[in-house]
Protein backbone atom coordinates (compact mmCIF):
# COMPACT_ATOMS: atom_id res chain seq x y z
CA UNK A 1 0.00 0.00 0.00
CA UNK A 2 3.09 2.49 0.94
CA UNK A 3 4.47 1.83 -2.43
CA UNK A 4 0.99 2.71 -4.41
CA UNK A 5 0.78 6.14 -2.07
CA UNK A 6 4.32 6.90 -3.19
CA UNK A 7 3.70 6.13 -6.90
CA UNK A 8 0.07 8.50 -6.28
CA UNK A 9 2.26 10.91 -4.96
CA UNK A 10 5.18 10.81 -7.44
CA UNK A 11 2.64 11.02 -10.38
CA UNK A 12 0.92 14.33 -8.44
CA UNK A 13 3.93 16.08 -7.89
CA UNK A 14 5.12 15.13 -11.24
CA UNK A 15 2.07 16.96 -12.94
CA UNK A 16 1.58 19.85 -10.33
CA UNK A 17 5.77 20.60 -9.98
CA UNK A 18 7.62 19.36 -12.89
CA UNK A 19 10.73 21.46 -11.55
CA UNK A 20 10.70 20.40 -8.36
CA UNK A 21 10.08 16.64 -9.67
CA UNK A 22 12.60 16.93 -11.91
CA UNK A 23 15.27 17.55 -9.07
CA UNK A 24 14.17 14.02 -7.42
CA UNK A 25 16.16 11.73 -10.15
CA UNK A 26 18.62 11.31 -7.72
CA UNK A 27 16.33 9.85 -5.14
CA UNK A 28 15.21 7.23 -7.85
CA UNK A 29 18.48 6.53 -8.66
CA UNK A 30 19.84 6.71 -5.19
CA UNK A 31 17.43 3.46 -4.11
CA UNK A 32 18.78 1.68 -6.87
CA UNK A 33 21.99 2.16 -5.83
CA UNK A 34 21.71 1.27 -2.19
CA UNK A 35 20.00 -2.17 -3.17
CA UNK A 36 22.90 -3.07 -5.20
CA UNK A 37 25.25 -1.75 -2.43
CA UNK A 38 23.55 -4.05 0.26
CA UNK A 39 23.38 -7.45 -2.07
CA UNK A 40 27.19 -8.07 -1.46
CA UNK A 41 27.26 -7.62 2.32
CA UNK A 42 24.28 -9.04 3.18
CA UNK A 43 25.34 -12.63 0.95
CA UNK A 44 28.58 -12.79 2.53
CA UNK A 45 27.26 -12.23 6.11
CA UNK A 46 24.44 -14.91 5.70
CA UNK A 47 27.09 -17.23 4.39
CA UNK A 48 29.94 -16.71 6.62
CA UNK A 49 27.47 -17.23 9.45
CA UNK A 50 25.74 -20.76 7.91
CA UNK A 51 28.86 -21.84 7.70
CA UNK A 52 30.33 -20.97 11.14
CA UNK A 53 27.00 -22.37 12.78
CA UNK A 54 27.33 -25.67 10.59
CA UNK A 55 30.40 -26.68 12.81
CA UNK A 56 31.99 -30.45 10.99
CA UNK A 57 30.63 -30.25 7.23
CA UNK A 58 32.05 -33.76 6.74
CA UNK A 59 30.01 -35.33 9.02
CA UNK A 60 26.91 -34.01 8.29
CA UNK A 61 27.53 -34.80 4.86
CA UNK A 62 26.04 -34.28 1.71
CA UNK A 63 22.49 -33.12 2.59
CA UNK A 64 23.78 -31.08 5.13
CA UNK A 65 25.31 -28.84 2.30
CA UNK A 66 22.23 -29.24 0.26
CA UNK A 67 20.49 -27.97 3.33
CA UNK A 68 22.97 -25.47 4.04
CA UNK A 69 22.91 -24.35 0.28
CA UNK A 70 18.88 -24.41 0.39
CA UNK A 71 18.86 -22.52 3.87
CA UNK A 72 21.72 -19.87 2.23
CA UNK A 73 19.52 -18.87 -0.58
CA UNK A 74 16.51 -18.37 0.61
CA UNK A 75 17.71 -16.55 3.58
CA UNK A 76 19.87 -14.06 0.69
CA UNK A 77 16.30 -13.72 -0.62
CA UNK A 78 14.13 -13.13 1.85
CA UNK A 79 16.70 -10.01 2.66
CA UNK A 80 16.96 -8.67 -0.03
CA UNK A 81 13.61 -8.91 -1.05
CA UNK A 82 12.47 -7.35 2.58
CA UNK A 83 15.36 -4.51 2.35
CA UNK A 84 13.73 -3.75 -1.02
CA UNK A 85 10.01 -3.66 -0.02
CA UNK A 86 11.02 -1.32 2.79
CA UNK A 87 12.55 1.31 0.52
CA UNK A 88 10.79 0.75 -2.49
CA UNK A 89 8.18 3.62 -1.35
CA UNK A 90 10.74 6.28 -1.77
CA UNK A 91 12.15 4.80 -4.90
CA UNK A 92 9.14 4.63 -6.36
CA UNK A 93 7.67 8.35 -5.70
CA UNK A 94 11.07 9.86 -7.07
CA UNK A 95 11.07 8.06 -10.54
CA UNK A 96 7.48 8.81 -10.74
CA UNK A 97 8.05 12.64 -9.88
CA UNK A 98 10.92 12.52 -11.94
CA UNK A 99 9.16 10.88 -15.04
CA UNK A 100 5.51 12.58 -14.89
CA UNK A 101 7.97 15.74 -14.06
CA UNK A 102 10.13 15.44 -17.57
CA UNK A 103 7.94 13.84 -20.06
CA UNK A 104 4.53 14.44 -18.64
CA UNK A 105 1.29 13.02 -17.43
CA UNK A 106 0.81 11.30 -20.86
CA UNK A 107 3.37 8.97 -20.03
CA UNK A 108 1.11 7.63 -17.90
CA UNK A 109 -0.98 5.94 -20.28
CA UNK A 110 2.03 3.65 -21.79
CA UNK A 111 2.70 2.83 -17.94
CA UNK A 112 -0.74 1.51 -17.28
CA UNK A 113 -0.96 -0.72 -20.75
CA UNK A 114 2.13 -2.20 -19.53
CA UNK A 115 0.90 -3.16 -16.11
CA UNK A 116 -2.38 -4.13 -17.54
CA UNK A 117 -0.99 -6.49 -20.08
CA UNK A 118 1.95 -7.77 -16.85
CA UNK A 119 -1.08 -8.36 -14.23
CA UNK A 120 -3.42 -9.61 -17.56
CA UNK A 121 -0.64 -12.48 -18.47
CA UNK A 122 0.29 -13.00 -15.00
CA UNK A 123 -3.37 -14.15 -14.83
CA UNK A 124 -3.89 -16.43 -17.65
CA UNK A 125 -0.13 -17.92 -17.02
CA UNK A 126 0.47 -17.97 -13.81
Amino acid sequence: MQVLVAIALGILLGWLKPDWAITLKPVGEGFVRLIKMLIGPIIFTTVVAGISGMGNLKRVGRVGAKAMLWFELVTTVALVLAVIMRLAPIGAFGAMAFTIGTYGVGTLGNLIGLMLTFYATALLFV
